[in-house]
C-alpha cells in the first residue's frame, strides 16, 4: 500500500472515532457543489472554500447532516496542500447545508488539480471542481500587495535587547520563510503557523543600521511573497526586566568532573528556562516563581559557552547569549574506575576499591544514606578500604575524592556508587528476623484510566508502610524541587485531569516509599504526566469499523 493510502486510512479512523457512525439521509441529496476564492489560486495563498449539499436540481439541502471527505482526484503529496478541517467535516443543523471555510485551503505547488468532495458513506454522492494554481511571476515575487506584513520591529526602531523579535502576518499557512539582513540571507528559516502568523528571534547581529526583509517560499522553493524593507538600528543590548541575574559557580577555568551550579533570577512571568552548555541543552529546575537552578558535572574538555532562553506562559521565547564561559580542562589527577562490594559474610561492612588518575597520595571516602548527604567520612592513603558499622537493609551511597597534602580536594572525583546492605548480620541474626527492607529496583511509575478517573500507579514495594506523592507544575528533574501533596497506603494515586483544557497540559509527579524500618526510597524518576485534555480512543468501535473502512478506502483509491 502507498503512504497516501495509509494516511487516508488513519484519517478515516479519526473521523469515525470522533463523530461516530451515523446513518444519514443520503438519498435526500444528489451531490455537492464547491466554490473556491480567489481563482486562479497562487502557490501558498490561503483561499476560502464553500461546500454545499444539493439535490438533483441544484437546490441546497438544508437538513443534510452527513460527514464529507475533501480530497483530490489522483495521488497528491500531502506536503503540497493544506485541507480545511483536515479534509473531513460533519455538517450541523446550523450549517443549513452550506459550509464556508475561511482561509482554510492552501496549495503550495503550481499546477492543475481536481478537487473532490464526497459523502463518507456513499462516494456516489460527489462534487468536483477543477483548480488552477498559477506560477510565480518572472521577477520571482508574486504580485501581492504587502504579502508579508511586518508588525515588529517597527520601521526606524532602535532595538537594545539580546535578540531581534520579528513578528509578521501573512495569508499563507505553514509556509516557509527566509530572513535577510542588509540583503544577505541569514542561516535561519521558519514557517508561518496555522493562522499565517510568525514570531522568531534573530541573534548575533552587529551594532549599527540594518534593513530587514522577509520572503515567503512555495513548495518548490520559489519566492511567492516579500515584505517591505524594514530599517532599524541595533544597539548594544541593555539589561531588561525579565532576566535579573544568572550565575555559574564556579565559572572560568574548571576541571573535567567538576560540578557547576547554575542559578537564575527572572521575572515571575517566566515559565521555564532552557539552558545550552556547549552542545548540550538542559531545562533548569524551577524552585519558585522567578528562581531557577541546575547543577551539572562537566564531563567534556574545551571552552563551553552558556546561553539561556526564557520561555513565557504563552510560549514566547527570549534568548540571552554568552551568559557564562566555562574553560573545562582535562585532569592529571583524581579517581577513576570505582566499585563497592557488600561483605556477604557481614553485610554491615563494605569494601571499596578504585583506580587512581595520576599519583594522588591520599583520598577521602564520603558516604551516607542519601545521595546528597554524604555525611560520614574516612581518610586513607591506599586505593582500597573497608567501611563498617553499616545498618542492615539500608541503602548507602559512596564517593571517593583525591586530596593533596593540605587535605584539599583535587582532580576528578569518582562517580557515586550505591549498595543495599542485605543478608545476615555479624551477630548471626537470621534475615527473616530483621526489619524488612525495601527494594525499588526495576519499579516504574505509570498512568492508568480506571472508569472515568485517572491514576498514577506503581507495583507495591515490599516492606513499605506508606507512599508520599510529590508534584510540580513545572518541569523538574529532582524531587528536591517538588511539593509533597499526599500520603497513601496503596500503590496508586488519583490525579486531576482537565478535560476542558484548550491545549495539552502536563504535571510532574514522583513517589517516595517509606519502609517499615524508616528508610525512604524514591520509586522511579520524576514522571511527566499528561493531565489534559482528554482524547479517548473508542477501541471497540474502531475494531467494528476497521473492515468496512479498509474496503471503502481501497475501493476509492484503486
Amino acid at each position: 500500500m502507498t503512504s497516501t493510502f495509509i494516511q487516508k486510512l488513519f484519517a478515516w479512523i479519526s473521523v469515525f472515532l470522533l463523530v461516530g457512525y451515523q446513518i444519514v439521509g443520503a438519498a435526500e441529496i444528489g451531490g455537492f457543489t464547491i466554490q473556491v476564492s480567489p481563482t486562479p489560486m497562487t502557490p501558498g495563498e490561503a483561499a476560502d472554500m464553500t461546500i454545499k449539499a444539493v439535490d438533483s436540481q441544484g437546490n441546497v439541502v438544508t437538513d443534510y447532516n452527513g460527514t464529507i471527505i475533501i480530497d483530490f482526484e489522483g495521488f497528491q503529496d500531502t506536503n503540497v496542500y493544506d485541507m480545511p478541517s483536515n479534509g473531513f467535516y460533519t455538517f450541523t443543523a446550523a450549517d443549513q447545508g452550506a459550509k464556508t471555510f475561511s482561509k482554510g485551503f492552501v496549495i503550495k505547488k503550481a499546477g492543475s488539480y481536481v478537487l473532490k468532495v464526497y459523502d463518507s458513506l456513499s462516494d456516489s454522492l460527489v462534487g468536483t471542481l477543477p483548480i488552477t494554481v498559477g506560477s510565480s511571476s518572472s521577477s520571482g515575487t508574486v504580485a501581492l500587495d504587502k504579502a508579508i506584513q511586518i508588525q515588529e520591529p517597527l520601521s526606524g526602531a532602535t532595538i537594545q535587547s539580546s535578540a531581534v523579535n520579528v513578528i509578521g502576518l501573512t495569508e499563507s499557512r505553514k509556509t516557509p520563510l527566509q530572513f535577510f539582513i542588509d540583503g544577505q540571507k541569514i542561516d535561519f528559516e521558519a514557517q508561518t503557523d496555522d493562522s499565517g502568523t510568525f514570531s522568531v528571534y534573530l541573534t548575533d547581529l552587529t551594532a549599527g543600521n540594518h534593513i530587514l526583509v522577509v520572503k515567503m517560499l512555495d513548495y518548490e522553493g520559489k519566492i511567492i511573497g516579500e515584505s517591505d524593507e524594514i530599517p532599524f538600528v541595533y544597539s548594544v543590548p541593555v539589561t531588561d526586566n525579565f532576566l535579573k541575574s544568572f550565575t555559574a559557580t564556579p565559572d572560568g577555568e574548571i576541571q573535567v568532573g567538576q560540578k557547576v551550579d547554575f542559578s537564575a533570577s527572572v521575572d515571575s512571568t517566566v515559565r521555564s528556562i532552557e539552558m545550552k552548555v556547549g552542545s548540550g541543552t538542559f531545562v533548569m529546575d524551577r524552585n519558585a516563581d522567578g528562581t531557577f537552578s541546575k547543577s551539572l558535572v562537566m564531563d567534556k574538555e574545551g571552552v563551553q559557552k552558556v546561553d539561556i532562553t526564557l520561555v513565557f506562559e504563552g510560549g514566547q521565547k527570549t534568548p540571552y547569549t554568552d551568559r557564562a564561559t566555562l574553560d573545562v580542562k582535562g585532569v592529571d589527577t583524581g579517581v577513576g574506575q570505582f566499585k563497592v562490594v557488600n561483605n556477604a559474610a557481614d553485610p554491615s561492612k563494605a569494601t571499596l576499591s578504585w583506580t587512581p588518575i595520576g599519583t594522588p597520595t591520599s583520598y577521602i571516602v564520603r558516604y551516607g544514606m542519601a545521595q546528597d548527604k554524604l555525611t560520614q567520612e574516612v581518610k586513607v592513603s591506599t586505593t582500597q578500604v573497608e567501611v563498617s558499622g553499616l545498618e542492615i537493609g539500608k541503602q548507602y551511597f559512596f564517593q571517593v575524592f583525591a586530596v593533596d597534602d593540605t587535605g584539599t580536594i583535587v582532580g576528578k572525583a569518582s562517580d557515586i556508587a550505591m549498595i543495599m546492605t542485605q543478608g545476615q548480620s555479624a551477630a548471626g541474626q537470621e534475615p527473616s528476623k530483621l526489619t524488612p527492607s525495601c527494594t525499588v529496583v526495576g519499579l516504574d511509575l505509570r498512568t492508568e484510566k480506571i472508569g472515568e478517573k485517572y491514576f498514577l500507579v506503581w507495583d507495591a514495594v515490599t516492606g513499605a508502610v506508606e507512599y508520599h506523592i510529590y508534584k510540580s507544575e513545572y518541569e523538574v528533574s529532582s524531587i528536591a524541587n517538588m511539593q509533597k501533596i499526599a500520603t497513601t497506603t496503596v500503590p496508586q494515586f488519583e490525579y486531576p485531569f482537565n478535560t476542558q483544557a484548550q491545549q495539552d497540559e502536563y504535571t510532574y509527579y514522583s513517589v517516595v516509599a517509606t519502609c517499615s524500618d524508616g528508610t525512604n526510597l524514591q520509586v522511579d524518576n520524576v514522571k511527566k504526566v499528561h493531565t489534559g485534555p482528554v482524547s479517548d480512543m473508542l477501541l471497540l468501535f474502531f475494531v467494528s469499523l476497521m473492515g468496512y473502512m479498509l474496503f471503502r478506502i481501497y475501493k476509492y483509491n484503486y
